[in-house]
């Protein structure tokens, strides 16, 4: 009994403190209350950042009525509600925030861009999620980094092009998102994962730069399936060859070297490889 009491006395000291009628909302003005339901990343404050990615969905009577996403604003010159502002100052990136109140408090219809006359008294719901929250240094290294994604997904787009053309070929010769062209297709019985196979190669860069080659050498030697041997866009055109057969294999860089090339330097990055492999049977 003197538990229940005291657990009765604490909630309602709770409730007394928070003085909002939402149950663990905080009130922050007169028909306005939030509260965290999503715990970001406490490192990252909104605070101490000046552009701002914030996604709000809004719902009404329990269902989605519009979603907004408002894209790197400038914190300092954007004109968000008050109420709105001192709610983010409180927030870090990641955090989901719910928050509940009269249409005209919310300023609904501001928020979301429509001219529609929503009603005063009706109450809604706004979840808003902090995307990003980025100083201006952060926002400049975060830019550069994008358009340097966007400048090697160009260049392996035009080497892509460039390789299909000169070589001719169509979506018969795509295969797991490379291509493969057979230069001899001997026809025998395709390799199984697990088998050690004997291979000649050749490597080169889009630009026709040779970057490896073992033709003259003694053939190269792996276990077909283990990983961590061959670039895994090495592996993928093996799946299609049989034994006796030539191939070139033209391989993106995301099945390659990737946006960070080789790490001898070799391959630059986001560059697309082509290899012209012949399987010449099984190792010993």
């Amino acid at each position: 009994m003197r538990l229940a009491l005291v657990f009765l006395i604490i909630g309602l000291f709770l409730v007394g403190c928070n003085d909002s009628e939402h149950f663990s909302y905080t009130r922050h003005s007169k028909s306005v209350h939030y509260k965290l339901i999503a715990l970001g990343d406490e490192s990252r404050p909104v605070n101490q950042a000046h552009h701002l990615t914030m996604n709000l969905t809004f719902i009404s009577s329990g269902d989605t009525m519009a979603f907004k996403q408002f894209k790197r604003i400038d914190k300092s010159g954007s004109r968000l509600p008050e109420y709105l502002g001192e709610i983010l100052q409180t927030a870090n990136q990641g955090d989901s925030i719910s928050i509940i109140g009269l249409a005209n408090e919310l300023m609904v219809g501001a928020l979301i861009g429509v001219d529609t006359v929503f009603n005063k008294e009706q109450e809604y719901q706004i979840e808003l999620m902090v995307e990003e929250a980025l100083s201006d240094a952060q926002l400049r290294t975060v830019l550069a980094e994008e358009r340097l994604k966007k400048d090697l997904e160009l260049k392996e787009l035009g080497e892509m092009k460039a390789m299909v053309d000169s070589l001719n070929l169509n979506e018969n010769n795509q295969y797991k998102d490379m291509y493969i062209k057979f230069l001899d297709d001997a026809g025998g019985e395709f390799v199984k994962q697990g088998d050690r196979v004997s291979v000649h190669y050749r490597a080169a860069l889009a630009n026709g730069n040779t970057i490896d080659d073992n033709f003259e050498m003694d053939p190269f030697e792996y276990e077909v399936g283990k990983p961590d041997q061959v670039i895994d866009g090495f592996s993928i055109g093996m799946e299609r060859l049989t034994i006796g057969s030539e191939a070139l294999f033209i391989i993106p860089p995301h099945l390659a070297f990737g946006s960070k090339g080789s790490s001898s330097g070799i391959v630059p990055p986001g560059s697309t490889i082509i290899y012209h492999v012949k399987l010449l049977g099984l190792a010993d």
